[in-house]
């Protein structure tokens, strides 16, 4: 099988918080909150989450990504690439976030050990 992705991925454990993008969709009432998932591999343009909730393809987002307790938030923007059901975990979802905005020093920061 031939690796079609551009960037290498990294096994990691982030926290993350995702917002639905206003720009570009009405948000409903349930989801004016603000929605917490975990990122289990990380690139410099991608990032595989798992998360409980409803995210659709193509859905626009802000994010929030937390490396630590401590550390400040990496900032980005991102598309939702695929999502389907956990095979593990009843409930869970797991999906591909494409990030549409992050600066090149923020993406250095995902894949590195440093804060």
């Amino acid at each position: 099988m031939v690796e079609r992705r551009r960037y290498p991925r990294y096994p990691v454990h982030y926290d993350i918080l995702l917002h639905y993008d206003i720009l570009y969709r009405k948000i409903e009432d349930s989801f004016n909150k603000k929605k917490r998932a975990i990122v289990e591999n990380a690139s410099r343009t991608g990032l595989k989450i798992h998360f409980s909730g409803l995210l659709k393809r193509n859905d626009l987002l802000q994010l929030n990504i937390f490396k630590s307790l401590h550390s400040k938030p990496i900032n980005a923007c991102g598309k939702v690439a695929w999502q389907k059901k956990s095979p593990l975990v009843y409930g869970e979802r797991i999906a591909g976030i494409f990030l549409t905005k992050i600066g090149w020093t923020e993406t250095e920061k995902l894949i590195n050990n440093t804060d």
